[in-house]
């Protein structure tokens, strides 16, 4: 095949992989990951620059981060928008506190011992709740059927 070709087509073929029917949710859920981690190391660069400590510094980019992660979540990643978004919103700020207060634990505990630069702390950190944080997001926040408070399915909006 010829080479010059063989590059043009790639990028087509990534994009189909990553959204079409081949991308997997946990493909997507990965990308997604990589585009709140750099997210993510930038937030946090600014809040150490301003002379915020590691955790405290932390915390605060988890607030300023949880928007693109429901976003992407929702609209991208589990496609889910057929349920409620307000629903939804709730359910993905509780799951993902649990997540997150795991996450801060590792990122804490990293950063107040073994002194590793921040970008890789926050990566050992995230890696930390990856599949839980997969499996909760895809079955109980995103998942289909989800029932309402009163019992009944919600419907789509």
């Amino acid at each position: 095949m010829d080479p010059a070709r063989l590059g043009a087509a790639a990028p087509g073929r990534i994009s189909r992989w990553i959204g079409g029917a081949r991308g997997s949710s946990f493909v997507r859920f990965a990308l997604g990951g990589l585009l709140t981690y750099a997210a993510t190391i930038g937030v946090l660069a600014l809040w150490l620059a301003v002379g915020l400590p590691g955790p405290a510094a932390y915390a605060v980019t988890h607030c300023t981060v949880l928007a693109l992660g429901f976003v992407l979540n929702r609209y991208w990643i589990f496609r889910a928008r057929a349920g409620r978004a307000t629903a939804q919103g709730i359910r993905f700020v509780v799951a993902s506190l649990g997540f997150r207060f795991v996450d801060w634990c590792v990122y804490s505990a990293i950063d107040l011992t073994l002194g590793l630069p921040a970008p890789l702390t926050v990566m050992l950190a995230n890696l930390s709740a990856l599949p839980l944080k997969f499996h909760s997001y895809r079955s109980q926040v995103f998942g289909p059927g989800r029932p309402r408070q009163d019992g009944l399915a919600e419907r789509p909006t």
